[in-house]
């Protein structure tokens, strides 16, 4: 049996849906274009000055964006145009931070023990 008789088509519309199928796609697999690399790219330079950080993957759109809870940078961009959603409140694991106390036994820097900070995370819709 022919593929015509399978699927009640002529040979002619076969024809024209294999074409439509193997057509070249028109944009790339990934759909970011160098405008929206670069307004990313730029944003990330902007919040790592600002002591915020984005934790999404790169070139993703929306991306996660977390920020201290006592910085100005979630008024500066809302200012600047940027839509944030509000997600939530996290505790992450800092750098290294002072201890409260200070032991007789603890041997090297004093400054050897991990702080947690808190921070606001967000979302931001790039515009394509």
């Amino acid at each position: 049996m022919t593929s015509t008789g399978r699927t009640g088509l002529s040979k002619k519309q076969l024809a024209s849906l294999s074409k439509w199928a193997n057509k070249p796609p028109t944009e790339s697999p990934d759909q970011t274009t160098q405008k929206f690399r670069d307004l990313w790219d730029s944003l990330n330079q902007f919040v790592i000055e600002r002591g915020a950080q984005i934790t999404s993957p790169k070139y993703a759109n929306p991306l996660t964006l977390e920020i201290p809870l006592d910085s100005p940078l979630a008024d500066k961009l809302k200012e600047l145009g940027y839509d944030l959603i509000y997600c939530e409140r996290a505790t992450r694991i800092g750098g290294t931070a002072t201890p409260d106390y200070h032991a007789r036994w603890r041997r090297g820097a004093i400054t050897s023990g991990y702080g947690f900070n808190t921070v606001d995370v967000f979302l931001v819709r790039l515009p394509k």
